[in-house]
């Protein structure tokens, strides 16, 4: 028996179970155990396939992942496709499932994967697939794994506190809630804080610009916010009347009094400065620390209604921002969305925390030891703005060209490789209100690609790395002659 008490296949019976899931994964032919094999093997799931229950778990995904993609997709395809794209989707699902002990308890799991994996994953890991415009390489698709761990357990056991990443730390109630999963900690070795940070990559990989949205787009499958409970009746609460008031008032239609102290012209619109920012920094902050008072339940319709009304008022800000010709403060809003979780997390007692937090801004806050000379922190957020407002601007406010005709000439600072310019000559008339944020920029993206650990491998690489796999796979004891002959047979197959 392992180490999670499941019995090892024997290796007379290995054949048997191997070509039995090949064939539920919809792989046939002469080889199809083989290729099947091979498939997980190149995946580093080899120590996960030494028993018929993880086998059949690795067939589930398959198919999980086969109805991700068109349906005319040829089931070789697929398999290189899981090599290439989806191979920690396809960890993260293989090890979910095989938390179970029984076949009764691996089906049920296996029900609610089905329906939230292509519920999450069908618009999250398609656009990105077939959109190589997003920018996002194969490390991105690592946060997938925490993230259908967090979902999918959350839905299967309700006392699982869902997103509560808030510094990667625990809390002490955190020694209440579900323990972590055995096969979660063997796969990231770091335990939680690993599974977090991969978290974070997810977070980049949707686009959100701030975490209302990141809520909005996960709200069907966070029971924590979507169940009529006090803490959700709250938020919405809170967050519809706060993010309304703001809304009016950013886009000039009334003057209503607020606690933060917003800039105004002679027309009561509110104008768009390092002041406002740190004002609707402060207005938001109001609205997380609010989180923890509410006293009365809130019904499910209710929540789906206030969610359409936070999407809405949102909408409206980002409509007064794109509108406002200043476009270094249409990079400053993207500063603001990006800091506003990160300032109500550092401003409030551990003990009051919300459980759902920014994952993302931990790992993209100030550099230690760095001067306080800025309101918020960075990230690379201006990626986010382009793609907010359609179409990618100069960095320079003072650039005289259209934003059509530089979005398609635009290139990035070499220093710090966040902004971007049309010219050599904008950036030269922009260095000097740059040069501080340049050098923060090119500090903060040294430090973040040492934190996830970002190497990207391009897609089709994976099979090259075949030496290196094996040279692992020999310390683990996975590895024999018949590695060569797995590999002569894949290739003859054309998978």
């Amino acid at each position: 028996m392992d180490e999670l008490g499941v019995t090892q296949l024997s290796p007379s019976d290995l054949e048997a179970y191997r070509n039995k899931a090949a064939a539920e994964a919809g792989l046939t032919g002469r080889n199809a155990g083989l290729q099947f094999q091979l498939t997980f093997e190149t995946l580093y799931l080899t120590p996960f396939l030494l028993n018929p229950e993880r086998y059949l778990c690795a067939a589930s995904a398959v198919q999980i992942i086969r109805r991700l993609l068109p349906v005319d997709t040829d089931i070789k395809v697929s398999l290189r496709v899981l090599r290439t794209h989806f191979q920690p989707c396809l960890v993260g699902m293989v090890l979910f499932v095989s938390i179970s002990r029984t076949d009764e308890e691996r089906k049920a799991l296996e029900t609610r994967l089905n329906k939230c994996s292509c519920d999450i994953s069908s618009n999250l890991l398609l656009r990105i697939y077939h959109d190589n415009r997003s920018g996002i390489t194969d490390t991105n698709f690592s946060g997938l794994v925490a993230s259908i761990f967090w979902i999918l357990d959350c839905l299967v056991s309700q006392s699982m506190r869902v997103g509560h990443v808030a510094g990667g730390e625990s809390e002490e109630s955190d020694s209440t809630a579900k323990k972590w999963p055995p096969n979660i900690t063997a796969f990231f070795p770091s335990g939680q804080e690993d599974a977090i940070l991969s978290f974070s990559r997810l977070y980049r990989s949707t686009q959100s610009y701030n975490i209302i949205q990141y809520i909005r787009n996960l709200l069907p499958h966070c029971p924590s916010l979507a169940l009529p409970t006090a803490e959700s009746s709250l938020f919405w609460e809170v967050a519809v009347e706060g993010l309304q008031d703001a809304a009016k008032r950013f886009t000039g239609f009334t003057q209503l009094e607020c606690e933060a102290d917003f800039i105004e012209d002679s027309d009561g619109r509110v104008q768009w400065s390092e002041q406002t920012i740190r004002a609707f920094i402060l207005l938001i902050h109001n609205l997380i620390t609010a989180y923890e008072r509410l006293h009365r339940d809130f019904s499910s319709s209710g929540l789906t209604t206030c969610s359409h009304k936070v999407y809405d008022a949102l909408l409206k800000i980002l409509h007064a921002a794109k509108s406002n010709p200043d476009q270094n403060q249409q990079v400053n809003f993207g500063y603001m969305a990006a800091a506003t979780a990160q300032t109500a997390i550092q401003a409030m007692p551990a003990s009051q925390r919300p459980l759902i937090t920014h994952p993302l801004i931990t790992w993209y806050s100030r550099v230690p030891g760095e001067s306080n000379s800025h309101s918020w922190d960075y990230g690379d957020v201006f990626g986010w703005m382009c793609r907010l407002f359609l179409v990618a601007q100069c960095c320079n406010a003072g650039c005289k060209e259209s934003s059509e005709s530089c979005s398609t000439q635009l290139r990035y600072c070499s220093r710090c490789r966040l902004m971007r310019y049309c010219s050599t000559s904008c950036q030269k008339s922009a260095w000097k209100s740059h040069r501080t944020a340049c050098a923060d920029f090119a500090k903060l993206t040294a430090m973040v690609r040492a934190k996830l650990g970002d190497d990207p491998v391009p897609a089709g690489q994976l099979g090259k790395n075949m030496v290196k796999f094996e040279k692992e796979a020999r310390k683990l004891g996975f590895v024999d002659s018949r590695m060569k002959e797995l590999s002569k047979n894949l290739a003859e197959t054309g998978v």
